[in-house]
């Protein structure tokens, strides 16, 4: 939009002053639209070198001025225009004014009369609030959105910030107070129905979590108080058997992951202590005895039965798990047992019947030869 400045007619020459628009919104600092002048010919002038420009009144809402001055071989020709500067309804920033002090507390005195109440304003880089009374706002206030936080200062915080020893969170854009769950920066934090960060234990319903002192909610392994748990990618603790990353694993009732042998629905498990609980399968060593933990049934300790490995191997695990016998199934089902020296015993075989004992085949082949004590 352009504007004719108020031409005056000299012996030279006379301007054409334009500005890009007669409206513009109130922002606290000067406004200085600028200014493009012609002579009546269409020649356009150059600043500093032709003409000068001079604001007046270009700060607080109401009507401004702009005075073009000629220069050099224009000296004398000189034209005046106005532009309007405006304050919509949500603008939040102070007009301008004083800070002043009143029974304690603080207010805006407005230059052209009167303050602000009942509303957020932005004053150097901060913003506050004022109420009803046009004071300002300080430590906790409920507003229409919700608990909001205010600095000593009676600045409106934002984001993370830190009250009677405990921490907020604020909505980055409003500034009203969080509870419950919250993900910021890809991470979940709990605020109670105060809003204070929580740490520790916490308990929500029947389910149990662990959050950092940093508030931070913990996943996976955690060690706490010198115990190790497991917590879910949701943040629950994990009671029971769980499967992590394709392993097994076992906690009990408190959520402490149990290790070494663990006896449960009639058979035994051992949970490897040097690895967070994961349940070990296949051959062991444990005391100097070797045994079998059987793959196919998720880690149970067999007792009281063959076990056929794919390459023709035969161990028989005794009641309590030990493997007491070795040898090699041939090809009619008979087992030649081995020798002290673990060979097969030329005269030491046993043909089995479905009767006798119980037959089972590892998936696993085995690639050393067990020595028996």
């Amino acid at each position: 939009m352009s504007s004719d400045g108020d031409r005056l007619a000299l012996d030279s020459a006379d301007f054409k002053v334009f500005i890009d628009s007669s409206t513009y919104e109130y922002t606290g600092d000067t406004i200085s639209p600028e200014v493009s002048v012609f002579v009546v010919n269409g020649s356009a002038l150059t600043s500093e070198i032709d003409y000068e420009v001079i604001y007046l009144n270009n700060i607080a809402p109401g009507r401004a001025a702009i005075s073009v001055n000629g220069l050099g071989d224009y000296a004398g020709i000189f034209a005046r225009l106005s532009f309007q500067i405006v304050r919509s309804p949500d603008n939040s920033i102070a007009l301008p004014g004083s800070w002043a002090y009143q029974n304690g507390k603080l207010w805006l005195r407005y230059e052209a009369d009167g303050w602000p109440s009942n509303c957020f304003l932005t004053i150097g880089g901060a913003e506050y609030y004022f109420d009803s009374e046009g004071y300002t706002a300080t430590g906790c206030r409920y507003l229409s959105d919700g608990w909001h936080l205010f600095s000593e200062f009676c600045a409106h915080l934002k984001g993370w910030a830190s009250t009677g020893g405990y921490w907020f969170y604020l909505d980055e854009t409003s500034g009203s107070m969080k509870t419950g769950w919250v993900l910021i920066n890809g991470s979940w934090y709990y605020l109670d129905g105060s809003g204070a960060m929580k740490t520790g234990w916490l308990l929500l319903g029947n389910t149990w979590y662990w959050l950092e002192p940093s508030g931070l909610m913990a996943t996976g392994f955690k060690l706490v108080n010198g115990v190790s748990h497991h917590f879910s990618q949701s943040g629950s603790m994990n009671t029971g058997w769980f499967v992590n990353d394709g392993t097994w694993y076992c906690a009990n009732a408190s959520g402490a992951i149990r290790t070494g042998c663990f006896y449960f629905d009639s058979n035994w498990y051992l949970l490897d202590s040097n690895n967070n609980g994961a349940i070990i399968e296949g051959f062991q060593s444990v005391n100097g005895n070797c045994y079998y933990l059987d793959s196919d049934s998720g880690g149970a300790l067999e007792c009281n039965a063959w076990v056929f490995s794919q390459d023709g191997y035969a161990y028989y695990a005794c009641s309590s798990g030990a493997i007491v016998l070795t040898g090699v199934m041939d090809s009619v089902g008979a087992i030649r047992l081995n020798d002290a020296e673990g060979k097969p015993h030329s005269r030491l075989v046993l043909v089995l019947r479905c009767s006798d004992v119980v037959l089972r085949r590892s998936r696993r082949g085995v690639t050393a030869r067990l020595e028996i004590n």
